[in-house]
């Protein structure tokens, strides 16, 4: 009787798996479709939007193509280190140089090493070490700062859009004020085990937190930048205004997309395109999937009714 409740239940689910698979493969059929049919109409109705002066009223509401250089109204600044970079992405990364503890998973012999990690480590339960060994001079959190006041000619870029952008680059040359850098080294001398003054210095694009960054030593920081600088993009959107807004409603069936450097209109719809088809064979193979294993489940039901 118990096993007959069982396979009662089995076969239900698998039930559900086949028709959750079937519909989800129809579904993705039928939004893939959509987007493609969405995509080949808008190709057809967008316009050339000029992206070096005032805006043009004759673009309202209308799908536009426009290609520019970005400008903001102020630099991105990280309010802890002070650190500004007149920039349209601003990235902060921070590694710890600790004690690391390695355990075979076949021997299960355990190992030690130094090297820069992405998080303090706890020693605490560490052979043959001090509980305390692992310890930093300052913890920062990683952060990326998206710039909320980007033109491009005399249109406004969203916030959103410009955190699609992926140039970054590490080719910088940062300054931290002398009102965060003594605030540092504060924090640094508080947490050092003897009280002694730490080194606190900017390389480039690192803050570096301890003595000698070719010899690292346990407890030291570094704290590196990395950013998207203004340039030439190009942008696909619903002109509004004076903004640059999404073109289309829904999740699937809109198009707003930016392109770092020189781009046709044609370019960034082969994109979408693009994006469009390989979101489609995920879902697709998805539902597949789901089909399958319900199809399997289903045997025993399909093999009774054919008996019946």
């Amino acid at each position: 009787m118990a096993n007959n409740k069982l396979s009662g239940i089995g076969q239900a689910i698998a039930v559900v798996l086949l028709l959750a698979g079937l519909g989800l493969t129809l579904w993705n059929e039928y939004r893939t479709l959509k987007v493609s049919l969405m995509l080949k109409k808008a190709e057809k109705e967008f316009v050339e939007a000029d992206a070096s002066g005032a805006v043009d009223p004759a673009c309202d509401g209308k799908l536009v193509h426009l290609t520019g250089v970005t400008r903001s109204a102020e630099p991105l600044r990280d309010s802890e280190t002070g650190v500004e970079v007149d920039a349209l992405l601003l990235k902060r990364e921070v590694s710890y140089y600790q004690l690391v503890e390695y355990r075979n998973s076949q021997t299960q012999e355990i190992t030690y090493y130094e090297d820069w990690t992405d998080n303090p480590l706890s020693s605490e339960d560490y052979e043959g070490f001090r509980k305390d060994v692992n310890f930093v001079y300052v913890r920062l959190s990683d952060r990326k700062d998206t710039c909320s006041t980007v033109s491009l000619g005399g249109y406004r870029l969203p916030a959103r859009l410009i955190g699609w952008t992926r140039g970054y680059t590490d080719n910088l040359h940062i300054d931290v004020p002398g009102e965060n850098l003594a605030e540092l080294r504060a924090r640094v001398q508080k947490a050092s085990k003897d009280g002694r003054n730490v080194p606190v210095n900017v390389f480039k694009n690192t803050v570096y937190v301890g003595g000698n960054p070719s010899q690292p030593r346990i407890g030291d920081v570094k704290i590196e930048y990395s950013a998207v600088p203004h340039g030439t993009v190009s942008v696909l959107g619903k002109a509004q205004g004076d903004e640059i807004v999404q073109y289309g409603e829904g999740r699937e069936y809109h198009i707003l997309n930016i392109m770092e450097g020189k781009h046709k209109a044609s370019e960034i719809f082969a994109e979408e395109r693009e994006n469009n088809r390989g979101g489609g064979w995920l879902v697709r193979i998805a539902g597949l999937v789901l089909l399958f294993i319900g199809l399997l489940g289903s045997l025993d039901l399909i093999k009774s009714l054919f008996r019946r």
